[in-house]
């Protein structure tokens, strides 16, 4: 179901020859003609430490970024169409970024941590010098 509409996998025209149903596709000529559609198939580069993929899903290996893909043959020919194409969210998409954004976040924050308590101790200290003095 794809936006509570049953669509087909793919089409099997003969034993083990299909067509997998792609819903976007990446084109090259069009990146370079349009400058749109410029990314291929989402593969996580972060996948030695992590597992987004839920059962049935499977990263895009060709030109199809949203869709359908299956087994192929020795031939890099599709013989089913019963995965769909893993489509990372923001989150999964931008995840070597935002760590490294929440680093330096964390970093300024503690170096403003860091600075403003040696800046408290410093204004502590004055006011008890003052306090001896009166």
């Amino acid at each position: 179901f794809a936006n509570n509409i049953k669509i087909p996998h793919g089409n099997c025209t003969s034993p083990n020859r299909c067509t997998c149903m792609c819903l976007e596709i990446y084109s090259p000529l069009a990146c370079n003609f349009f400058e749109f559609g410029c990314t291929g198939p989402w593969q996580d580069p972060l996948v030695n430490f992590r597992n987004v993929l839920s059962p049935g899903y499977m990263f895009g290996s060709r030109n199809c970024k949203s869709g359908f893909e299956g087994y192929v043959d020795e031939s890099d020919r599709f013989i089913s169409c019963h995965m769909s194409i893993h489509v990372p969210n923001f989150i999964e998409r931008q995840t070597i970024p935002l760590a490294i954004l929440c680093a330096c976040i964390g970093f300024i924050i503690s170096l403003i941590g860091f600075f403003l308590q040696r800046w408290i101790k410093k204004q502590r200290i004055r006011k008890k010098i003052a306090r001896r003095r009166n």
